[in-house]
């Protein structure tokens, strides 16, 4: 699917789901001759391209001064190297991934931005469209959180259902309730 701006401006007044590259096949699909749930590695230069892309769509006067000093350091860091790293990580089975360099980036983001909490952060780029942008996701197509703490736990080499540092909530009764 080609994204011309007519598309991406269209998509984003319905809130659709585009495909953010127009190197990815299907959100659904995998990569090609891949046996994990990764879409096709997206180049350094379609990043730069959908960050200018919709900088322009979103803020027509251009982009708000606060961290715009990160975006311009984020936009010198490519990331593609790093899929060659992970990507034995990602399962075969399930919903396919989100791009893992975006993930990343947005974890870089989100510390040179002060954020230290990721319900925080996800908070910030729900409510200000910058954020996403510059990450590499659609203003309307944030992560959540738990999205990102499965990100870590894929870094970390945890299956996030294993059970730990999960804890059940203990219920709560109402005064003068008998145990």
């Amino acid at each position: 699917m080609s994204s011309n701006p007519n598309q991406i401006i269209e998509c984003f007044r319905l809130n659709r789901r585009l495909e953010p590259f127009s190197s990815l096949t299907s959100p659904n699909q995998p990569q090609k001759g891949c046996d994990n749930m990764l879409t096709e590695q997206q180049k350094h230069g379609e990043y730069l391209q959908f960050i200018k892309t919709w900088l322009k769509i979103v803020y027509p006067q251009g982009p708000p001064p606060i961290h715009a000093h990160v975006a311009t350091m984020i936009m010198l860091v490519d990331l593609t190297p790093m899929r060659k790293i992970i990507e034995c990580l990602y399962s075969a089975l399930g919903r396919p991934a989100r791009v893992p360099e975006n993930m990343l980036r947005s974890f870089l983001v989100m510390v040179l931005c002060g954020y230290t909490s990721i319900t925080e952060w996800v908070k910030q780029m729900r409510s200000h469209p910058f954020y996403p942008i510059i990450c590499g996701f659609y203003p309307f197509d944030v992560p959540g959180v738990g999205t990102f703490y499965d990100f870590i736990n894929l870094l970390m080499l945890r299956n996030s259902f294993d059970g730990r540092g999960l804890s059940r909530r203990k219920k709560k009764y109402a005064e003068g309730v008998a145990l």
